[in-house]
Order: structure tokens, then C-alpha cells, then sequence
């Protein structure tokens, strides 16, 4: 693995500071979501934890990496719209799909749901229509990149997030990749968390690496979310 990017101490960035710093253009301008019925499907993403996570550490910005439809991220999104105040979520995903979304070809939620055409998955405007649909468009901002440049797109910036919901690959590499580099991305006293602890191997063991590495104790809520807080 590639050394992480230099790390700018976090500043406080609002909505439109990292909007404007990602997209030259809004990604809703124009996007006709009428023409995409809702469908927010997707696994664990609607689950109450989000919504009390939230409420507890009251974040000014939360990164999610893996958002495919945005079941997870709209559960958030009206989290933080709750609580008032300028608050962003930006979701980090290729939305090509992970490894397990092309091993059937007949799957109707995975490799079907990429709804590809040409050859290349449109599931992208799936999540921006559901946003849309939710009424999400000022809180969630979409970054189309893998989780690794992304990640050192927001070091290089100086980005801080108070809340990081990782759930993009279930490979034990990957993982721990991720948890390598957005916990240098979480500020002090942040919550780095994810699900599919007991389902997936891969991320029970990097999960577990990690934390011992970092001295930390994983906790582990409704058999399924991992939880790592970052020392104040």
C-alpha cells in the first residue's frame, strides 16, 4: 500500500466550501430525477443506530464511503437535517459495485441493480434521483471516486469529518485500507464505524487488526455495526 497523503491540520468547511471544492458544477443542476422512480433498497441502511449516532455527536460533517442507492445515506441526511444548521454528508463511491455484485449475473439486487448499459453501471443517477426524491440535495453531496484517492483528496485538503461510516468493500485489504486512511481523516474525539462485523470475515478481521494496532476496543451494536471512537 502507498504512503498516505501529507495531512493539513482540519478546517472547518461548510456545505458549499466542499461542494464548490469538488464539483465545478453542482451535480443536481439539470438532473431530472422525475424521470427515476425511488428506490432506496439496500442492507441495514435504515437502520435507528444512524439516527442516534447523529444525535448524539451532533457532526458538522460525515463522510460515507460505499453508498450505492443511498438507503444508508438519506437515514443520515434527514438525521443531520434535524438537527439544523449547515451539516453535510458526502458519500465516497465508485458505483461500479463491489466484488460480490458481479459473481451472478441474475442477482436483482446486486449485479442487476447496477442497471448497466454499454457495458458501464448507471446506478449513480439511481442514488442522485433518491437524494433528490428525499429532498436531500443542499445536505448530500455525492464524490464519485474510489475510497483511496478520495480519502487523500480530503488529507490533502485539510477535510476533518466528526463521523465516518465506512461500508464500501467487505475484502479484509480493503478494509483495513480504508480504516488506514480515513482515520487520519477523523478528527480527535470522531466516530469511525460500519456494519457487517459478524456477516463478513473480511471485515471482522481488518476491523480487529486495526483496532488492536490502535489500542482500541471495538464495540459492536445489534450484532451487525462496528464501532472505533478516536482518543479526544
Amino acid at each position: 500500500m502507498s504512503s498516505p497523503a501529507t495531512v493539513r491540520s482540519p478546517s472547518a468547511e461548510t456545505s458549499a466550501d466542499i461542494r464548490a471544492k469538488l464539483h465545478h458544477e453542482d451535480p443536481y443542476a439539470g438532473f431530472d430525477a422525475t424521470a427515476i422512480a425511488p428506490d432506496l433498497q439496500g442492507w441495514n441502511g435504515n437502520s435507528p443506530f444512524f439516527g442516534e449516532l447523529i444525535n448524539k455527536l451532533r457532526p458538522q460533517l460525515v463522510l460515507e464511503v460505499g453508498s450505492w442507492k443511498g438507503q444508508s445515506a438519506a437515514t443520515m441526511g434527514r438525521a443531520l437535517q434535524q438537527l439544523g444548521g449547515e451539516r453535510t454528508l458526502v458519500c465516497v463511491d465508485t458505483w461500479l459495485g463491489a466484488l460480490e455484485f458481479r459473481t451472478d449475473h441474475e442477482d436483482p439486487e446486486r449485479y442487476r441493480g447496477l442497471a448497466i448499459r454499454h457495458g458501464y453501471p448507471q446506478v449513480y443517477y439511481q442514488f442522485l434521483a433518491n437524494m433528490v426524491h428525499a429532498g436531500l440535495q443542499n445536505t448530500v453531496v455525492p464524490f464519485p471516486q474510489t475510497s483511496l484517492i478520495a480519502a487523500r483528496w480530503f488529507l490533502v485538503n485539510g477535510i476533518g469529518a466528526d463521523l465516518i461510516y465506512i461500508d464500501g468493500s467487505h475484502e479484509e485489504n480493503d478494509v483495513y485500507a480504508d480504516l488506514v486512511y480515513y482515520w487520519q481523516i477523523a478528527k480527535p474525539g470522531a466516530v469511525v464505524f460500519g456494519d457487517d462485523f459478524v456477516a463478513w470475515e473480511g471485515v471482522r478481521k481488518a476491523v480487529t487488526t486495526f483496532a488492536q494496532e490502535q489500542g482500541l476496543e471495538v464495540g459492536v451494536r445489534d450484532n451487525n455495526f462496528w464501532i472505533l471512537q478516536k482518543p479526544a
